[in-house]
């Protein structure tokens, strides 16, 4: 009886030990993916802010990250 209720408690202990490890990468990446996300969102901002009194400029910068078009 003694064997069992340590071998559950060994299991016991593992367990949350994995669970915090488990959580503790997914929230982990879900606050990267969130700061990524954030940052994004104030990028689209300003270049919504500039598309609006800078049309050309906008284009200019549409075109160095996307490209002017097909190469071949």
């Amino acid at each position: 009886m003694i064997r069992n209720l340590v071998g559950l408690t060994v299991f016991g202990c593992l367990a949350i030990v994995a669970l915090k490890v488990f959580f503790g990468l997914f929230f982990g990446l879900f606050a990267i993916a969130l700061f990524i996300l954030k940052w994004a969102l104030i990028g689209w901002v300003i270049y919504m802010v500039i598309k609006m009194f800078s049309p050309d400029t906008a284009r200019r910068i549409k075109e160095t990250f996307q490209g002017s078009g097909s190469t071949d």
